[in-house]
């Protein structure tokens, strides 16, 4: 099977070669309790030893921008990625403003939705000058992140900044800080050693639901 192109920081090719030596061992020994979400899925669904290690390989690389939309592979749940997000933003000094689920209002009102979770949060030093230049701004600030299950992957989108800085006709002054998205969105997804203490901060109902 042929990966695609992608372009990896070292980080990333850290963290592949580190995933790819971690499947190949659990698949060796079966698959256990501890196994990955993404992989256990790809399991059941047949897919091949290539395909997920090719999934979990490739699970940090970001793809890029498509109609002002960063999507990013995390290689961990749907609630986990949450759980993570929430502590690196704890841990920034960032307000956390709320967590949308999505699929669970949905299952309450007794339909089906794939895991959707929007993480809504922000701070006033950079989304206030940008609100007070550019009233409608309002429309896109504080910053949403999107948590999604797509298949057996897990996916976090997010509007681009520069999507954004675009779309107001922001200074580079204004839109500078808006570029933390990046950075902050691959450390939740990038190897639990980068943030080891994040699942002290997860709440209950962020965990992932049995499978």
């Amino acid at each position: 099977m042929t990966a695609p192109a992608v372009s990896v920081s070292l980080w990333q090719i850290t963290l592949s070669a580190r995933s790819r030596l971690l499947t190949e061992e659990r698949l060796r020994a079966g698959l256990t309790p501890s196994t990955p979400p993404s992989v256990a899925s790809a399991a059941r669904t047949g897919a091949t030893t290539e395909r997920v290690e090719y999934v979990i390989a490739n699970s940090a690389a970001p793809a890029g921008p498509a109609d002002g939309v960063v999507t990013k592979l995390s290689p961990w749940s749907v609630g986990d990625t949450v759980g993570r997000l929430r502590a690196v933003i704890a841990a920034r000094g960032m307000k956390l403003f709320a967590v949308i689920d999505h699929s669970g209002e949905a299952a309450g009102s007794g339909l089906q939705l794939r895991e959707t979770k929007i993480v809504i949060f922000g701070s006033p030093e950079a989304g206030t000058p940008v609100m007070a230049a550019v009233p409608l701004a309002a429309l896109d600030l504080p910053f949403r992140v999107l948590v999604w299950a797509d298949g057996y992957l897990t996916k976090l989108s997010y509007t681009a900044p520069a999507a954004m800085a675009a779309r107001y006709h922001l200074s580079e002054e204004l839109a500078g800080p808006l570029a933390v998205i990046g950075p902050l969105t691959d450390i939740v997804i990038g190897p639990a050693g980068l943030f080891p203490h994040w699942s002290s901060d997860r709440r209950e109902s962020d965990r992932p639901r049995p499978e």
